[in-house]
């Protein structure tokens, strides 16, 4: 219980602290909130293992190429380092920054 708590506090902060970034718009925060829930799924707060499919589901995002070009624009503010998998059923990571 205590764990959920310490990561739960860690979304929350990282969250704001993120979200005060002038460059973050709400495209990127929706990611960032998705990949948060999955982070507090797989009780991590640094490496993620996502699917392409599931982030999109947790992110409201119905475009590909959308969720491409901000995950891509969150790498280059420096906010996350994406490791995608090419394999159409593995999954890639996301390390928080």
């Amino acid at each position: 219980m205590e764990n959920n708590v310490y990561l739960s506090h860690y979304w929350i902060t990282y969250l704001i602290s993120v979200s005060n970034n002038p460059e973050i718009t709400i495209w990127h925060l929706t990611i960032l909130i998705a990949v948060a829930r999955l982070g507090l799924n797989q009780k991590s707060a640094k490496s993620i293992v996502i699917t392409r499919k599931l982030l999109l589901k947790h992110s409201k995002i119905k475009s590909i190429p959308t969720y491409h070009k901000y995950i891509k624009e969150l790498v280059k503010l420096g906010i996350i380092h994406y490791t995608p998998s090419y394999h159409p059923s593995g999954k890639s990571l996301i390390q928080i920054l």
